[in-house]
């Protein structure tokens, strides 16, 4: 099946789906762009994504004609305004629809989150066990959306940046709260749309997959050279024996896979 013939359906368009999206129009695809915001619709007809309302507890009539797709890339975070409580319920509600009419292939977006704090060096072979509600929802999801009947693969992103979002500017503004100093696991939003992209063009189906940068200094060290370099105060940070690093081993050894930004170094991103 060429990319001209492939509809890619993107359930969670924001920060890095709406980029996501841009870029697999690029590519020849056709693709299907979810939204719960109405201001939304022009813009994404304009930039030739098919755009629909789908706001999950609300308004759910337009959800089976989206899911009408090769693939779905679902990127539906537990925190999600609208979904929340609701969460395990939506993914069922999906699941049905999904194992009746398509997509035969899934693309489910988690997170790092579902590795607890304490432990240690991972990667896809770990067990995870996660130490937050939101990580105990991701983890549950991930097993929901593999009973699908479909090809599905899990990508657990890290801390996503890109630009005018890393963690130092909205930590600098909350000035509350004292940080541990495990080690950083982020991942720029342009490896994460080539790490998307890799996977679909492999057809890398029924595969888990951690996707973070291979650059792990600790976040005092990292943090606070990123405060110096746009002329902010430093963070503060306190000992802590918790702390994680989290390992892309499938990447490389799956999709041989090279990161474009391996050292996150601040010359990449905009304080506003």
């Amino acid at each position: 099946m060429s990319n001209q013939t492939k509809t890619i359906g993107l359930l969670g368009c924001g920060w890095l789906g709406y980029q996501l999206a841009l870029s697999l129009r690029s590519k020849g695809f056709m693709v299907n762009g979810s939204t719960t915001r109405e201001t939304k619709v022009a813009t994404f007809s304009e930039a030739s994504i098919r755009p629909f309302l789908i706001d999950f507890g609300r308004d759910e009539s337009q959800l089976k004609n989206f899911l009408e797709v090769d693939i779905l890339i679902l990127g539906l975070p537990p925190s999600l305004k609208g979904v929340g409580e609701i969460y395990q319920d939506v993914l069922l509600r999906i699941g049905d629809i999904v194992s009746s009419l398509g997509p035969s292939r899934v693309l489910f977006i988690s997170s790092t989150g579902v590795y607890g704090n304490n432990q240690g060096v991972v990667d896809e072979l770990t067990d995870p066990m996660p130490d937050s509600i939101r990580g105990q929802n991701l983890l549950m999801a991930e097993s929901l959306v593999k009973s699908w009947a479909v090809k599905t693969t899990i990508l657990r992103f890290g801390g996503l940046v890109g630009e005018e979002r890393h963690p130092v500017f909205s930590l600098h503004k909350k000035r509350s709260k004292k940080l541990g100093k495990g080690p950083i696991n982020l991942i720029h939003r342009e490896d994460c749309i080539r790490i998307i992209q890799t996977i679909i063009d492999f057809e890398s189906w029924g595969e888990l997959f951690n996707g973070v940068s291979p650059y792990h200094p600790f976040k005092d060290e990292y943090y606070n050279f990123v405060c110096d370099y746009f002329g902010l105060s430093h963070l503060e940070f306190v000992e802590s024996e918790e702390g994680k690093k989290v390992d892309s081993v499938n990447l490389e050894r799956k999709l041989k896979y090279k990161f474009v930004h391996r050292d996150l170094e601040p010359g990449l991103f905009k304080f506003l």
